[in-house]
């Protein structure tokens, strides 16, 4: 089956960060962070943890790890332009993480 690219979604994380959700035909997504002046794999989970409202710092058995409200409040899905817009303006060293 050739995986097709179906949607990308954009956030913003923490106001500074910005990443990219690529959604494929097969049901699996590529987490992305513009970090350095390029586009990286969100190896540290994120998106994925923000968009689940994933909280490390609540006990193993609290029912608050996962949907922190707080957590999820730190991610905004932006346009694909604001992320353009943003991502140039880290490549000129204007917008820090």
């Amino acid at each position: 089956m050739n995986r097709k690219l179906i949607s990308t979604r954009y956030y913003l994380i923490y106001d500074r960060i910005v990443g990219k959700r690529e959604i494929y035909s097969d049901r699996h997504s590529d987490n992305w962070l513009f970090k350095n002046g390029k586009w990286v794999p969100d190896t540290g989970f994120v998106i994925m943890d923000h968009l689940i409202g994933y909280d490390s710092s609540e006990p193993e058995d609290s029912p608050y790890r996962i949907g922190s409200t707080d957590v999820l409040m730190e991610m905004d899905e932006i346009s694909e332009e604001e992320a353009m817009r943003l991502t140039e303006k880290e490549e000129r060293n204007e917008y820090r993480q």
